[in-house]
């Protein structure tokens, strides 16, 4: 078992649950209201009133539609891109033909340097883009990083601008070989069927990576010459780890261009969201979950079993494995919270909201009675989601023994953890040596964790050794509603400007706003920390509703929708980072 075991297989429930979860949450809550302002003063002390316009900053402003000043030529190609039949026929045979070459990885991932023929398909994948974008390749600086991941430069003319940058991979996770029967179309077949390409790799992630090529493609059949470099970049092993694709991708990048140096990063992630009729909240990942391994082997006495101790070596692992699920962290009720500035938003604007969960909802940040009310509604409806406001903590593996009539000398422990943004990673190993130190205590065995001794008893008769694996607390926060930021600003008014004048441009009903979101797995942009704190994992296309729930599944589909949503949202996007001088 690698130190990546336990990331793959909860990364990949958590996925899928995590965004199905999003969609319940969401529908259930149109049954609680929120109008805070009007009620807050009941909630604070006086000396509080004063930042009461720090605090309700509104959780997602009504921004301007603002669009690039460019030719109309530009606005006539996103009407195409949106809403002609045989653009999108076009699409999805480029989508299908993606998704016919199997880049499958499962949780190992060798060194292509070690093993080339690991990745043939993906090299196969490489010409098949090379063929079928072929301005891409005539017009942008293709480089292979550790031989698989792709950076595509298209150099811009102002050299004082930083980049922008757009994310996808170019790898899938494996097809369950028992459940292809179930499939209703192959999983590799690429199949349309009008509206959807279906096959494995169809919604994550070759949609976005079709959707980006296709991007840059149609500007440069246009004319479009960027003064802001344009950089994409497609790793190779983020459904294992991104250390030998966006790790190296980011290194690359970084040598050249230096710490800070990347204008934006836009990756795969949220998007946005039909709340009721003529509501929609697009959402912006600000913030990723941190994440920990932790190993936990217990050495001890054997011998015979007709002869065992009170409790074995098995036992006393088990003591501490209720030990720790029956701590569990702390809810993060906060208005700082992008999850609470999401749902917020959307009862602050729908229409049909229940009232029955109002004030609950409205003082949770404040009141730790209502703190509870509103856990306890979230923990009855969907008990994954509340995973979101806290820690969450996955006994995964225990390991110990080799026959039944001999009494275990060793033992192994595998827990993974997605480290709330109120806490950090030193925090939970804390919790982990507190726990373990109760326990060896009891048994007279001792405690070290990496390899530092903290608990050593004169006559130990074992031993309890704590290993972090792949340590790393909570992304920054990239700069959302709250701030003065200019790369928000861009985000906000083109999304505002995209989806009401452009996807819904014959529906003058229809709203939509912006609040910043997260969501329990993590992408590539773990790697890319050091390039901007200008991280948004957004998909810019209405997503829908049954397929995320496929996403890593059997029978996964790309909606053509949100594949041409996607690409002309990122076309815009260009345009109007192209047309900033900062």
């Amino acid at each position: 078992m690698t130190s990546h075991d336990i990331e793959k297989g909860v990364a990949f429930q958590q996925r899928n649950r995590g965004f199905r979860s999003l969609w319940f949450l969401v529908l259930v809550l149109i049954g609680i209201g929120i109008h805070m302002r009007s009620e807050i003063q009941q909630l604070l002390p006086a000396t509080g009133y004063a930042k009461l316009d720090a605090i309700f900053t509104p959780y997602c402003r009504d921004y301007d539609a603002v669009a690039p000043k460019v030719g109309a030529h530009y606005f006539s190609k996103i009407e195409t891109m949106l809403h002609d039949d045989s653009f999108k026929n076009a699409t999805a045979e480029k989508l299908a033909g993606a998704v016919r070459i199997p880049t499958q990885i499962g949780d190992d991932v060798p060194n292509p340097k070690e093993d080339p023929d690991f990745f043939a398909k993906f090299f196969e994948l490489h010409e098949y883009l090379k063929q079928t974008y072929p301005l891409v390749h005539e017009n942008l600086k293709l480089e292979k990083v550790n031989d698989v991941a792709l950076l595509y430069t298209w150099e811009g003319s102002d050299q004082e601008l930083k980049p922008a940058m757009f994310m996808a991979h170019q790898d899938v996770v494996l097809v369950n070989e028992d459940t292809i029967d179930q499939w209703t179309y192959p999983p590799y077949s690429g199949y349309f069927d009008g509206e959807k390409v279906w096959g494995r790799g169809s919604s994550d992630c070759k949609t976005l990576l079709t959707a980006e090529l296709v991007a840059i493609e149609e500007l440069i059949r246009d004319g479009f010459t960027p003064r802001r470099t344009i950089l994409l970049a497609f790793g190779f092993d983020e459904e294992s780890s991104g250390e030998k694709g966006a790790l190296e991708l980011s290194k690359f990048i970084e040598k050249r261009y230096g710490a800070d140096s990347i204008f934006s990063i836009l990756d795969e992630g949220m998007g946005v969201f039909e709340i009721e009729k003529d509501l929609f909240v697009a959402t912006p990942v600000v913030r990723e979950k941190g994440f920990l391994n932790v190993q936990i082997d217990i050495q001890g006495p054997g011998g015979h079993s007709s002869l065992p101790p009170s409790h074995t070596n098995v036992g006393i692992l088990s003591e501490l494995v209720y030990r720790l699920e029956n701590d569990p962290f702390e809810y993060n009720i906060e208005n700082t919270h992008p999850f609470m500035s999401f749902f917020q938003c959307v009862a602050d604007h729908s229409k049909s909201l229940n009232p029955t969960f109002r004030k609950s909802i409205k003082k949770a940040p404040f009141s730790e009675k209502y703190k509870k009310e509103f856990i306890g509604f979230v923990e009855a409806t969907d008990p994954m989601m509340a995973f979101t406001f806290k820690t969450s903590q996955a006994i995964d593996v225990l390991n110990s023994g080799i026959k039944v009539n001999a009494l275990p000398e060793t033992g192994r422990l595998l827990i993974n953890y997605r480290i709330d943004f109120s806490s950090n990673v030193d925090e939970v190993i804390n919790k982990i040596k507190k726990h373990a130190c109760v326990v060896a205590e009891k048994y007279t065995y001792s405690v070290d964790v990496a390899g530092e001794a903290v608990l050593s008893p004169q006559q130990a008769v074992g031993s309890l050794n704590i290993l972090p694996l792949t340590p790393r607390n909570p992304s920054p926060a990239s700069p959302d509603y709250r701030d003065d930021d200019v790369v928000w600003e861009l985000l906000a008014t083109t999304v505002k400007d995209f989806f009401q004048n452009r996807v819904f441009v014959e529906n003058n009903s229809t709203q939509v706003y912006l609040a910043p979101g997260t969501m329990t797995p993590n992408t590539d942009t773990r790697h890319m920390w050091n390039l901007t704190n200008h991280i948004y994992r957004f998909q810019g296309a209405v997503l829908p509703k049954d397929g995320l729930k496929v996403a890593h599944s059997v029978n996964e589909y790309g909606l053509m929708s949100t594949v041409l949503q996607s690409a002309a949202f990122m076309y815009e996007y260009i345009l109007g980072a192209d047309a900033l001088d900062s």
